[in-house]
C-alpha cells in the first residue's frame, strides 16, 4: 500500500439569524456534517444553509482554534434561545479552547493495515476516524490494547511501531480468539481468526457474539445460521452440500444442493 499524506482541513463557521446577527460559532473538520447537526440542549441550526458562514479555513488547528477563541469575543453572540438557556460557547461560559490539559482523543497516531504496511501519521485519533471512516469507539479500543485491529487497521501512539498479534490482549475475555470457518449466504468459504473478528464483519460489533456462538455448536445435520452465514470449529469444517440448515420445520436440505439436483 502506497503511503497517503493525510491532510486535514479545519473550518469556523458561524450560524446566523435571519437579520445575520451570529447566534453560535464552532470549529469541525472540513466536510464534516457538525454544522448542520442540533446541538446540546436542542439549539437549532439556520433553516436556511445560506446562513451557515464559514469564517476561516486552514491546515493549522491551533490558528483556528485561536480564531475561535477570539471571534467569541470581538464578534459578539446573539442569545437564540430566548434567554432559556446561555449558549455552550458563550462568552459568558469562559471558553478554554486553548486550555492547558490535553483532550484524552488528542493523541498523535499511526495508522497501519493488518499487514504491517504504514498507511499515515496524524494528529489525533478523531483525524484518523475522520480520514479512514473508522469507528470511533473501536479506533480508541484498538490504541489502549483492547482491541488488535479495527476494519483492516492497527493504531498505536506516534513513534511507536507496528505491533504484531499475539497472545490474547488485556480485556478480550468476553469473547473466543480460536479461528473459526464460516459459509456466507453465497456458498463462500471464510476464515476468521477470532469469533470477534467475525462479529466484527457481519454485525461491525465485536461482542455480538451469541449468534455465532449457537451456528458454532448446532449439528451439520441441522445447522443454525445468523444472518445466512453458518459457522464452523477449525477443522471441522464439511462440504456446503453435507449441510442441512435448521427451519422452523423439518430439517431442510440447502437450497443450493437442490438447485444442483434440479439440473
Amino acid at each position: 500500500m502506497r503511503h497517503i499524506d493525510y491532510r486535514i482541513t479545519y473550518i469556523v463557521y458561524a450560524w446566523l439569524l435571519e437579520d445575520g446577527t451570529p447566534y453560535y460559532l464552532s470549529k469541525c473538520r472540513d466536510g464534516s456534517e457538525a454544522p448542520y447537526k442540533t446541538r446540546m440542549g436542542g439549539l437549532q441550526p439556520p433553516a436556511d444553509r445560506n446562513n451557515i458562514k464559514i469564517l476561516l479555513k486552514t491546515e493549522n488547528e491551533k490558528h483556528a482554534l485561536e480564531f475561535l477563541d477570539k471571534s467569541q469575543y470581538t464578534i459578539g453572540l446573539a442569545d437564540a434561545t430566548g434567554g432559556v438557556m446561555p449558549l455552550r460557547n458563550s462568552i459568558h461560559q469562559s471558553p478554554r479552547a486553548l486550555g492547558d490539559k490535553p483532550h484524552p482523543n488528542k493523541t498523535p497516531v499511526t495508522v497501519f493495515t493488518t499487514e504491517g504496511e504504514k498507511v499515515g501519521n496524524f494528529d489525533s485519533i478523531g483525524d484518523a476516524c475522520h480520514c479512514l471512516k473508522l469507528n470511533k469507539g473501536n479506533a480508541r479500543q484498538v490504541l489502549i490494547g483492547n482491541f488488535w485491529q479495527t476494519e483492516g487497521y492497527c493504531i498505536v501512539e506516534r513513534g511507536k511501531h507496528f505491533k504484531e498479534r499475539k497472545g490474547t490482549c488485556a480485556k478480550r475475555r468476553l469473547w473466543s480468539k480460536r479461528q473459526i470457518n464460516a459459509y456466507d449466504g453465497e456458498g463462500n468459504l471464510h476464515t476468521f481468526v477470532s469469533i470477534a473478528d467475525a462479529a466484527e464483519t457481519i454485525f461491525q460489533n465485536r461482542k455480538k457474539t451469541s449468534g455465532i456462538q449457537k451456528s458454532l455448536k448446532s449439528e451439520v445435520k441441522w445447522k443454525s445460521r445468523i444472518k445466512g452465514w453458518c459457522f464452523f470449529e477449525e477443522g471441522k469444517t464439511p462440504l456446503l452440500q453435507e449441510i442441512r440448515f435448521a427451519s422452523a420445520g423439518r430439517p431442510k436440505q440447502n437450497h443450493i444442493l437442490e438447485k444442483g439436483n434440479e439440473c
